[in-house]
Parts: C-alpha cells; sequence; structure tokens
C-alpha cells in the first residue's frame, strides 16, 4: 500500500494555466453540500470527543450550544466514543473517495469542486492519523486502534491515486510567474521524495545515504514550501482587498447583493490546502513505509516526522486568516444596549473549530493586531498574536427567555432599550461553532449581542479634542480556535469593518439630528475608503467635489433607500455652501472644487427667525433631509421615486416658481437657507 501511495499519479510539470477556467468553483452545488454535512458533524463529535471538549446543547435549537472542558467520561467511555466515532468516519469517507472521480494522463478536466472535496477527505484522514499516533495517547483504541490506522492508511493510498495534477486558483492570472515558480519548486519535492522512496527499496541502502537523500529532498521541501508562502501570501493579500471591497460596497450602495462575494476565497484556500495535503499523504506513506523497514526505522522515524510537522506547520499558517467577520454589514454606527447580529464565517470549508471569542478594540490596538497577523504570516517560526486590551464591553442576550417589550434585533440595531443588569458584560464574549448547511462550512452566529459601554481612553478623548467632530473607531477582533490537522490546537485571528460607537444619551432626542459626527465620520471613512490590509484608514486630506458629489448620491440612496438618486444639477446649490472663512485653509474666496472633512461638519449654515437663531453644519442639514425620507408617516420616498418631488434647487428657480413664471407638477425642497 505504502508504494501505491508514493508513486501514485506523480505531479509531472505541465501547462498551468491551460484549464484554469475549467475548474471553477461552484459555490452552489447544493447536493454537494447536504452529502457531505453528516461526515462535519461525525468529525466535529471526534474532535470533541478526542480534546474533551463537552457540547452543552442550547434550549433554543438555532444554536449550537457553549463548548466548555469535559472530564466527566472515564477512559472507557472516551474511547467507545472514539471507537463509534471513527467507525462512522471511515464508512462515509470510504464511500464518498469511491464516488470520486479518477485522475486521468490523457484530460486536464477537473471536474467543479474536486479540490474542495479532495482536500476535505484527505485532511479528514490526516487529522484523525496524526490524534491516534500521539505520544500521549499511544494505546488509545486498545485492539481498534491498529485496525483504524491500517484502513485510514489504505484510503489515503485511494485517495492520493486519485488526485489531479495541481492547478493555479482561478482568480490567478495566466502566466502568473510567482506561481509558476512555486508549482515548479513543488514537482521538484514529489519528484525527490519518489527519488527518495525508490532508494529504500534497496536492501543495501545503507543508514548514510538514506540520510543524505532524506536531506535533499527537505532542501526541496522547504524550497517548495518558502515559495508557496510567498505566492499565497501575495496572493491572498489581493483576495482580502476584493473581500473588503465587497463589504465596502455593500456597506454604501442601496440593494447591493454581495452573496457570491466568498467563492473566490473559498476556492483559494481549497486550492492552496490541496497540494499540501498531497504533500502530508505521500510524506505520511513514506512514513509508514519507514517504520516496516527494520533498518531504517530507527533512525528515519525521527527524520521524516519533522519534514510532516512543516507542511502542517505551513497548513496552520494559511488558515491564520481563514476566517471573516461579517457584520456590520449595513449600519457603521453601534448605539450602547441596542441588539445587533454577529456572524462569522470560515473560508476554509473543511477547518473545524472548537470556539470562537470576540472582543471589541480601538483602531490603534486594530494596526497592532494587524501587524502580528502580517509578521505570523511571514516569519518561520511564526509569532502568535497577543493578547490585546478591549475598547468595549459586550454581552449576549440570551436567546430565549423574557424580552423588554421594545426590544427588536434587525441589521440596523433595532429598537431596543436594555439595562446592563439584564446582562452579564464582558471584554471579550464567547460563541461556538455552528455548521452552516447553505455555506457547506462552519461558521460562529449569535442573534442577540449589544455593546453595553464604551471604555474611557484618554488616547481616543485626546485625539477626537484634534480633529473635529471626527469620531473614534473601533474594529471586532475575532480570535478562533480550531483543531490543527496536525493534531493539536491553533488560531486564526481577523478583523470586522470599523465602526462607531454612539452611547444612548445622543438618542433622547431625534435621532437623526443628534447623530452628525457618528454618521458624518462612517460617510467620510468609507468613502475616502483608504484600505490597509484588514483596516480602514483615515483620511485627512481634501477630495475633489465630483467625487464628494458621487459619495453623496450613494450614501442618499442607501439611508433613504430608494434607487433615485441626486444629479449633478442638484448639486450646485450645495457647491457655494461647502466652505466658510473658518473652515477654509485657503482662504474663503477660492473655488470649493475640493471637500475636506472640517468642511462637512463645520456649523457655517445658519437659520435666523424672530427669537431663533439657528447654526448647522451641510451635513447636519443633509441628515434632516435625510428624516423626511424615514418618517414611516409620510409618503416622501414614494414621492421621491415616482418623480413628484424634485431635488435641491438654486435660488433663482425657486424664485421662478413662486412668481408663477414656471408651472410644473412637482414638490420641491426648499433650501433658501
Amino acid at each position: 500500500m505504502a508504494s501505491s501511495l508514493i508513486i501514485g499519479q506523480m505531479q509531472q510539470p505541465t501547462n498551468i494555466n491551460a484549464n484554469a477556467n475549467n475548474n471553477n468553483f461552484n459555490n452552489n452545488n447544493s447536493n454537494n453540500n447536504s452529502e457531505f454535512a453528516p461526515l462535519h458533524m461525525e468529525m466535529f463529535d471526534f474532535l470533541c470527543t478526542f480534546h474533551r471538549v463537552k457540547r452543552i446543547q442550547s434550549k433554543d435549537t438555532t444554536q449550537c450550544g457553549q463548548l466548555q472542558e469535559d472530564q466527566s467520561l472515564s477512559s472507557d467511555q472516551r474511547v467507545e466514543q472514539l471507537n463509534r466515532s471513527l467507525y462512522k468516519i471511515l464508512i462515509e469517507i470510504e464511500a464518498k473517495i469511491t464516488a470520486l472521480s479518477s485522475s486521468s494522463s490523457t484530460a486536464d478536466t477537473v471536474p467543479v469542486g474536486y479540490f474542495d472535496e479532495w482536500s476535505f477527505l484527505c485532511w479528514s484522514l490526516l487529522s484523525v492519523a496524526n490524534r491516534l499516533e500521539s505520544d500521549q495517547d499511544t494505546n488509545l483504541l486498545d485492539y481498534g486502534g491498529k485496525h483504524f490506522k491500517e484502513k485510514i492508511h489504505a484510503a489515503l493510498v485511494e485517495l492520493v491515486n486519485k488526485a489531479h495534477r495541481m492547478q493555479p486558483p482561478p482568480t490567478v492570472q495566466p502566466n502568473d510567474q510567482q506561481f509558476e515558480r512555486f508549482y515548479q519548486a513543488y514537482v521538484t519535492a514529489l519528484i525527490s521524495l519518489h527519488e527518495l522512496y525508490t532508494l529504500c527499496q534497496q536492501k543495501c541502502l545503507t543508514s548514510v545515504e538514506f540520510e543524505a537523500h532524506l536531506a535533499n529532498f527537505k532542501k526541496q521541501l522547504v524550497a517548495a514550501l518558502a515559495l508557496q508562502r510567498d505566492f499565497s501570501n501575495c496572493h491572498g493579500n489581493l483576495l482580502w482587498r476584493k473581500l473588503r471591497e465587497h463589504q465596502i460596497h455593500r456597506m454604501t450602495h442601496y440593494g447591493y447583493d454581495n452573496r457570491t462575494f466568498m467563492d473566490s476565497a473559498l476556492s483559494f484556500y481549497a486550492h492552496m490546502l490541496y497540494n499540501l495535503g498531497v504533500l502530508a499523504a505521500r510524506i505520511q506513506g513514506f512514513s509508514v513505509e519507514i517504520r516496516s523497514n527494520k533498518s531504517l526505522a530507527p533512525t528515519g522515524t525521527k527524520l521524516v516526522g519533522p519534514l510532516l510537522d512543516m507542511v502542517y506547520g505551513m497548513a496552520d499558517v494559511l488558515l491564520g486568516d481563514s476566517i471573516i467577520c461579517l457584520e456590520p454589514s449595513v449600519n457603521p454606527i453601534l448605539v450602547t444596549n441596542n441588539l445587533f447580529p454577529m456572524k462569522i464565517v470560515s473560508l476554509c470549508r473543511f477547518c473545524f473549530f472548537r470556539d470562537f471569542s470576540l472582543q471589541i478594540v480601538s483602531e490603534e490596538v486594530a494596526q497592532q493586531i494587524q501587524q502580528e497577523m502580517r509578521h505570523r504570516k511571514t516569519f518561520d517560526p511564526p509569532s502568535p498574536v497577543r493578547k490585546t486590551p478591549s475598547a468595549a464591553l459586550l454581552a449576549m442576550k440570551p436567546a430565549t427567555g423574557v424580552k423588554r417589550n421594545n426590544a427588536k434585533a434587525s441589521e440596523e440595531g433595532g429598537n431596543t432599550a436594555h439595562k446592563k443588569s439584564d446582562v452579564n458584560s464582558r471584554e471579550c464574549i464567547s460563541i461556538p461553532p455552528l455548521f452552516d448547511a447553505e455555506h457547506n462550512g462552519w461558521c460562529a452566529t449569535y442573534p442577540h449581542l449589544l455593546c453595553t459601554t464604551r471604555q474611557k481612553d484618554s488616547l481616543l478623548d485626546a485625539r477626537s479634542a484634534m480633529q473635529t467632530g471626527k469620531r473614534p473607531l473601533f474594529y471586532f477582533h475575532v480570535r478562533a480556535e480550531f483543531f490543527s490537522f496536525a493534531g493539536t490546537l491553533s488560531t486564526a485571528h481577523t478583523l470586522s469593518m470599523p465602526f462607531t460607537i454612539a452611547t444612548r444619551r445622543n438618542q433622547d432626542c431625534q435621532v437623526q439630528r443628534m447623530m452628525s459626527s457618528y454618521t458624518a465620520t462612517c460617510f467620510w471613512l468609507y468613502g475616502t475608503n483608504v484600505l490597509d490590509g484588514l483596516l480602514i484608514q483615515w483620511f485627512d486630506g481634501e477630495i475633489d467635489w465630483k467625487h464628494f458629489k458621487l459619495l453623496y448620491s450613494l450614501y442618499f440612496a442607501m439611508n433613504a433607500e430608494v434607487k433615485r438618486t441626486f444629479t449633478d444639477e442638484d448639486f450646485t446649490i450645495l457647491q457655494h455652501k461647502m466652505r466658510c472663512p473658518e473652515c477654509s485653509e485657503g482662504g474663503f474666496s477660492s473655488p470649493p472644487f475640493r471637500v475636506s472633512f472640517k468642511n462637512v461638519l463645520c456649523p457655517h449654515l445658519h437659520f435666523s427667525a424672530a427669537k431663533c437663531d439657528l447654526r448647522f453644519s451641510v451635513w447636519r442639514g443633509m441628515l434632516e433631509l435625510l428624516h423626511l425620507f424615514n418618517d414611516a408617516k409620510t409618503e416622501t420616498r414614494h414621492l421621491w421615486e415616482c418623480g413628484l418631488l424634485l431635488g435641491l434647487m438654486e435660488m433663482k428657480t425657486k424664485q421662478m416658481f413662486d412668481c408663477s413664471l414656471v408651472s410644473y407638477p412637482t414638490l420641491r425642497f426648499d433650501c433658501s437657507t
């Protein structure tokens, strides 16, 4: 069997881009998704039992239940459960391998979803094998252990023999030089391993010769993994930029559908773990062969083990950022004690998680976390991401029980009013993993989270005082603990989209009228869109007037929930009201062709009446306009969509209407102030 595992289908050099378009990853193959759900659950049960993680089911059947350490099982009970799980797992995997399409030396076409399915089966087998062979559990399964190991090895043999040639992810450009260098090094490493296996079949091979050839293979393996690390880091950065752009588009464009925006990332992780799976399976088979060789076993086993650890280490590094936080998705303003949902999704469908922890961090701490995430992916050995302080407290509202009459959870935050005594606030909360049948992978979801208190931070207060109107920004930091393929536990990290936190005292009056600085901060942040990895950096400069008009048109459509937006003519009156001597560094006389954040929030507009002298900003006026559209008692939105309401008008146009010089059957906004 070991011979078949090593030889298999050798990954000979080929035209790596000839069929890149034939292996498009299909996220909507619902039949395959449902077929793999039982294997997902059996694997998760096995891993929880092995690591003594007890699942306590919640009364709410929509939740997976909190994960806790379980020491209640006796050794015999634990062994019995592991035997039962392994039996079911191997039945599922053997059936899936039989149904898996075979590789062909004459055909390069790879079936849709093949790399994802093959990788899932391979890494599931390796995850089980590594845990059965761990030092502390050498006699874990007694009489059944040897039988299961033999069946796992036989399944790996059949799986490797069905392996197709590695192909680049669909998002890689044709003739990508970085991928070609990695691919050639990968093929060279496989050939070196095959030659090493052939030499081991010779009875006259000495230990010195074996160690020399093994050192050569190690050199080739190190080179291949280094090139894969460079390629995955470079291409992964591009993928994450596209993911962020989709999320920003969802935040700023009304009705934007981004249901398939994760497909390219899912395909990328499946492809990268596919070639690592081929390497790990072949080295695992070689290790089995060495252990059966009496002359090479004493030294060979110790030398081959670190080679497998190198591949597993690369897989852990690759999975280190394989999760994405989908919230906030529509409204980047959290209000203290208002409910909001949370969902975190794995970008690797065959990665199993023990726990997801969530905390709110400031933008300075988020910058530090991102820097440590980058170091972790570039340093060898990877450096861990350290614990970080929280900038606000979080709480989990029970999914069951009595809620207040005005409590309502929605994407926009809802109409809620919770007291701190209702919930237990923490700096970091834990959300259990849940299998998502639609996504065909693991995620963390909870419908009733709330931010109870924003921590006072002297650095945040000082920064806010220096920057007129700009509110502090925050990120969700997600730390996911997953079951490593090597048999241990590892962690993955990510950061959410940025958001602000408004306190409830700012909502005592009309919400829209009291939220100028919060909404303006988010508008400017997402509009200028200065991406830096997972972060969006604040932009203190000026933007072109044409750019500002586009941004506010999108903002108006998004928040008024209308498809019809403003035109260039609607902004003519605003062009003369964007600046004043106080907020214009270049002087008030200069043409207002560029706009800064200071111009947006400067209260240089005024309204005077008998006993009223009100000063307000352009942004405040825009929020008042939006308030008309958000009033459920009026038909403003419908009238606007039907074209019965005009936009902003200049003074001369208004005077023409007032003097009945123009007859037009529409309503209009009076912007004479």
